[in-house]
């Protein structure tokens, strides 16, 4: 087993499919085939499921998955501890409201490719301190979902992926046997949810959805993370109104995403920086509408 091997089975899993990793990493095929084959055979373990849709990893594949990202990852940052002591580097600092939107493979494999030249620092933030933080320098790049208001500067919100709102249930709740839900459905249930202040104007969303439909679920805070929101959901202490691309980062929770009957709601993640972003910067927001084809391009003052 070699980085190489793992880099093409990481590839193949990401795209779904050996041909379109192939163009991803700018190689022919058969190189691909072979090193999965190849790990399969030293694993003694089919690792994809092939099909006419293309592949998608096999229970082994899927821990291999982690274990190889933790490894890629482990070398990664090696490679730039020790680097960065030979030379000085650029700073390129990233707030975000949900890091897991940073995690989708194609932008995790950009924001890996500028860690080789500047000196990348992700960090959380609250939307109600944006402005001040890219106006301050103190953030070159925030995440945060739309609307985004700020008070008076030279600040843009550039739209960069949709996010649908979806219920998360319980896997072994009689809910998720359903392929879609109601939210009277859901307010007879504890609805888990983050707090006000990490999120105020998705917060009053949610509950607004409920009002309108005259229903008033009992609310259970939890910290501001979405996996710690979907690790009571998995729990059996509640359900909760997710952003659904978000969520599936966290597939290892026995959680299941449903579909809301009566409620067509998304949310807009934006890419807040300043007039005439650097490079760096454009790079990463390049990346993130490449996870979602449907993102808008359009310009958003």
């Amino acid at each position: 087993m070699d980085l190489r091997q793992l880099r093409y089975f990481l590839a193949v899993v990401d795209e779904q499919g050996f041909r379109a990793a192939s163009r991803a990493l700018h190689v022919s095929q058969p190189p691909l085939t072979r090193a999965v084959h190849e790990l399969e055979e030293e694993l003694g373990v089919a690792l994809l499921a092939r099909g006419h849709e293309g592949a998608e990893p096999t229970p082994a594949g899927k821990r291999l998955v982690r274990h190889a990202r933790k490894i890629l990852t482990a070398l990664e940052q090696a490679r730039v501890d020790v680097s960065a002591m030979g030379r000085p580097r650029d700073t390129l600092r990233v707030g975000h409201v949900l890091p897991e939107y940073l995690s989708h493979p194609r932008a995790a494999r950009v924001l890996a490719s500028l860690r080789r030249r500047v000196t990348l620092e992700v960090t959380p933030v609250l939307p109600r301190k944006v402005g001040r933080a890219i106006r301050s320098g103190a953030l070159d790049l925030a995440l945060v979902f739309l609307p985004f208001e700020h008070d008076e500067g030279p600040l843009i919100a550039l739209p960069v992926l949709t996010d649908e709102l979806v219920a998360a249930v319980p896997a072994g709740h009689a809910l998720a046997q359903e392929t879609r839900v109601s939210l009277a459905d859901l307010a007879a249930e504890r609805l888990v949810l983050f707090p006000r202040r990490a999120m105020p104007e998705r917060h009053d969303e949610i509950l607004g959805h409920f009002a309108r439909g005259r229903l008033k679920p009992q609310i259970e805070t939890v910290g501001p993370s979405l996996r710690e929101a979907l690790s009571q959901v998995a729990a059996g202490r509640g359900i909760s109104l997710v952003p659904r691309r978000a969520s599936e980062a966290h597939a290892d929770l026995a959680v299941a995403l449903r579909p809301v009957r009566q409620l067509s709601a998304a949310w807009t993640l934006a890419a807040v920086v300043r007039p005439d972003p650097p490079q760096q910067v454009l790079a990463v927001i390049r990346a993130l509408r490449r996870t979602d084809p449907r993102a808008a391009l359009e310009l958003r003052a």
